[in-house]
């Protein structure tokens, strides 16, 4: 009875002390990386004599594709029971990260912390733990069974109080001594890398062609963009990622960093530079080509046209007029002009689109007059073989009559 009630008391005393441990840590939301990052724990024993205990942990919480996500920064750390309690009471006494739940519409990220209450004294479903089991894998941590030294088991005889031995020579019986064989676990430890490697990096699902030999890159943005969604993929999984300066940006030259963290502390850094610009007009075509020699019946959305021009002329005077003020044009081919040449006018628009327009020329020749002189004297010498036979066929009948 007496150890029953000593029982009661202490497992009142240990719920005490646990509700007074509960509200000692406190999770927050909306912190940064290095903050977050001290705030959590990092691996952690359970003695028996602290019997209970919070577990504090670091979360990245990131909005992507209208939903949050979160990230636990401290997956390679966790807890473990001295008492070889492998399942032990847990219950969430402050979450700070409750505030990154469901859906969301802006595109950035955050760091946010969590506190869990752990009792070693108790199992998962709160009842009173008793003996150590074999090992566990607690919080991605592997913890190593205990390991104990095989027992004998050996059977006596037990002699009632107030009785009288009869035979005082007889020999105790003994039997044969029985190992009993304890499970064993190979453990198993957490991996501590360097790898700082990027795989890729996108700026609003753009690829800006990373290159591990290249840890600074120029990107260009509209005027009033604040904000832009950074995504870095990583070599290591294990290995976190930091990006700062990607929202509310200012409209000027700007510096988004992007910080690479190993598992053992080495750090990798990529800096992207932001240049402002404001919107660029694409819009290459021409209002006019104009001459005041030659009519050009002109049309911006037509880009060919043709032009007769004397055998005499090389060159051609025309002006060429933009449809916006800003882009420029270049005129090649108008010299030396022959038949079947051909002008071309390339317009380049302010964000670089450009427009071919040509005009190809056919030259006007003297073909027709030598081939109307070959007709005529081909004419006259038909008339007048005509002529000379019938002065010749009436001079001879004149004669034969004489």
């Amino acid at each position: 009875m007496k150890k029953k009630m000593l029982f009661i008391i202490m497992t009142i005393f240990t719920l005490l002390v646990g509700v007074n441990n509960v509200n000692a840590a406190t999770g927050s939301a909306g912190m940064d990386y290095s903050s977050c990052i001290a705030f959590a724990d990092g691996f952690k024993i359970i003695s028996n004599a602290q019997g209970s205990y919070e577990y504090k942990y670091c979360y990245r919480a990131s909005c992507q594709g209208g939903t949050y996500t979160k990230a636990n920064m401290t997956a390679i750390n966790g807890f473990q029971c001295q008492n070889g309690n492998g399942t032990p009471y847990r219950q969430v006494t402050s979450d700070g990260c409750s505030k990154y739940t469901g859906t969301c519409n802006t595109v950035n990220q955050a760091y946010c912390t969590k506190v869990e209450y752990v009792d070693c004294n108790r199992n998962a479903d709160g009842s009173k733990f008793t003996s150590a089991t074999q090992g566990t894998t607690t919080q991605g941590v592997v913890v190593p069974p205990t390991t104990k030294t095989p027992t004998t088991v050996r059977p006596t005889t037990k002699v009632p109080a107030n009785t009288t031995t009869k035979n005082p020579n007889t020999q105790k019986t003994t039997f044969p001594t029985i190992p009993i064989e304890q499970p064993t676990t190979k453990p198993t430890t957490a991996v501590v890398t360097n790898n700082t490697n990027i795989k890729k990096i996108t700026v609003n699902d753009t690829d800006i062609k990373y290159k591990s030999t290249k840890d600074s890159y120029t990107i260009k943005l509209l005027y009033d963009i604040q904000d832009v969604d950074v995504k870095v993929e990583l070599e290591d999984e294990t290995s976190t990622v930091l990006v700062t300066g990607n929202t509310g940006m200012p409209n000027e030259d700007h510096e988004i960093k992007i910080v690479v963290t190993a598992v053992n502390g080495d750090k990798k850094e990529v800096t992207l530079k932001v240049k402002r610009y404001t919107n660029l007009s694409n819009d290459c075509t021409l209002a006019n080509i104009y001459s005041e020699d030659y009519n050009i019946d002109f049309s911006k959305n037509t880009y060919s046209y043709k032009l007769k021009l004397k055998k005499s002329v090389s060159s051609i005077d025309f002006e060429v007029v933009p449809t916006e003020e800003t882009s420029t044009f270049s005129i090649e081919g108008n010299e030396k002009l022959k038949n079947n040449s051909v002008i071309k006018i390339d317009v380049r628009a302010e964000d670089g689109t450009t427009c071919e327009y040509s005009i190809k020329i056919k030259k006007s020749s003297n073909t027709w007059k030598y081939i109307l002189a070959i007709v005529l004297l081909v004419s006259v010498l038909v008339a007048s073989s005509v002529l000379l036979y019938r002065y010749l066929k009436k001079s001879k009948g004149k004669y034969k009559y004489e």
